[in-house]
């Protein structure tokens, strides 16, 4: 049975990162990853681009979830939790470090990334070092169980399958240290499937349960009516209970999408909320719209409704509203000062329902995992079991669009890579 001082579990951003650092020092390192390349989600990031880190860091970009998870930890915790890995492998230190690895950066609205735009380039770079340092990796290869043993040299046993000629085979591995880095539910159809979940749980972690985050909403509507709707964009204000963002959104066909919606779905499907509101027209007061609607009546009182908004909404989006007020067919002069209040007040605030069962297929990350005060907030060691470590989504840790899960995998991915080499060499 072949022995190693670290294993790591997936080969994602996190486990790649963490296997260079550990390597660098010396250490023999294994990544297994059941995909068949390392950083298979790497490749859609950014569309396609690798926006892999940003100029504006700091705790504000990630998301405090605590009020979901029955407050695990208290959100002072995770700000110096999220502080700490920032400031011991910070934005800069990933710019230096894949500018060393041969990528330089390209900044677009403090987005950073590659120069050629190329989020392959960002796994070649990363993989070239592996094998540079001697890193051994086994692709297609799934594992199946972690197990704490008693031996005077090691502390765990890993046992893994992979499929040949021959039908499936199975391997045992020895080791020192283990790192959970095999993300979590986001992204089904790149194979992301929350393996890391059931090791850590088998290993005696609590799992706060994973939902999809940085995704669309689908909503509880009509699908001709959605379906009318597909393609339009507008820039508002989304709102759920106490949750705010503005932008650019745009409907599709099972609901609506954009960064604004990105980063209010994680904590809109973790807080069950089931219900959103937007402001389709969030620069202009009530009272100037009911102003300007009225002198637009008096001018053309004898026009249909739909062309009150001729100039202010998509025409498409417009009649969808008009439909659901109940005023279709109706002209301008058919309008009381009531009616006019009404159709400002929904425009301001127009209510959907939102499915609260979406999946994990489109999510770009998942929100929940396990808790951040179960591992050393300096070397994202457990506390519950020695030798064992997490880095990347597996833990309770998402920031919004940007860059900023990224930075997360890479961060973790020193800061665990560092640590075992500070102990066990």
């Amino acid at each position: 049975m072949k022995g190693y001082d670290v294993i790591i579990v997936g080969g994602g951003a996190s486990g790649m990162m963490t296997g260079i650092c550990a390597a660098r020092k010396g250490l023999k390192v294994l990544i297994i990853d059941k995909q068949k390349k390392l950083g298979h989600k790497i490749y859609a990031t950014g569309n396609g681009k690798c926006n892999f880190t940003n100029m504006d860091i700091g705790a504000q970009f990630y998301l405090y979830n605590g009020a979901a998870s029955d407050n695990h930890y208290k959100k002072d915790y995770y700000i110096d939790f999220v502080n700490n890995f920032l400031s011991v492998f910070s934005n800069m230190d990933t710019i230096n470090f894949f500018e060393e690895l041969g990528v330089l950066r390209y900044v677009r609205d403090g987005y950073v990334y590659p120069s050629g735009e190329q989020a392959s380039s960002v796994v070649l770079a990363l993989t070239r070092e592996l094998e540079r340092l001697n890193v051994d990796v086994n692709i297609n290869e799934k594992v199946c169980n972690i197990k704490r043993i008693k031996d005077k040299d090691y502390l765990f046993e890993i046992l893994s399958e992979y499929e040949d000629d021959s039908g499936k085979q199975k391997k045992n591995y020895k080791a020192k240290n283990v790192v959970i880095a095999s993300g979590g539910f986001a992204g089904t159809e790149f194979g992301c499937s929350g393996d890391g979940y059931i090791y850590a749980k088998e290993l005696g972690h609590t799992i706060i349960k994973p939902y999809p985050s940085l995704t669309y909403m689908p909503i509880i509507e009509d699908k001709k009516a959605l379906k009318n709707l597909k393609g339009v964009r507008f820039r508002g204000i989304i709102k759920s209970d106490e949750l705010e963002e503005k932008g650019e959104m745009i409907f599709n066909e099972i609901g609506i999408s954009g960064i604004p919606v990105f980063q209010l779905s994680g904590r809109v499907n973790r807080y069950g909320l089931d219900t959103i509101y937007i402001d389709f027209l969030p620069q202009y007061e009530f009272d100037f719209l009911i102003s300007h609607f009225e002198k637009q009546k008096s001018r053309m009182s004898e026009n249909m409704i739909n062309e009150l908004f001729v100039g202010i909404l998509n025409d498409r989006l417009a009649n969808y509203l008009i439909n659901k007020l109940g005023f279709t067919n109706k002209k301008l002069k058919d309008l009381n000062e009531k009616d006019l209040k009404f159709t400002v007040s929904k425009i301001k605030k127009f209510k959907f329902g939102v499915d609260t069962n979406n999946t994990f297929a489109k999510a770009q990350v998942t929100t929940g995992g396990v808790p951040v005060d179960e591992v050393d907030m300096n070397t994202l060691e457990s506390k519950i079991t020695k030798g064992l470590y997490f880095a990347g989504e597996v833990l309770d840790i998402d920031g919004i669009c940007g860059g900023y899960n990224l930075q997360w995998a890479w961060s973790s991915g020193y800061m665990v890579g560092k640590s075992i080499k500070n102990k066990y060499l």
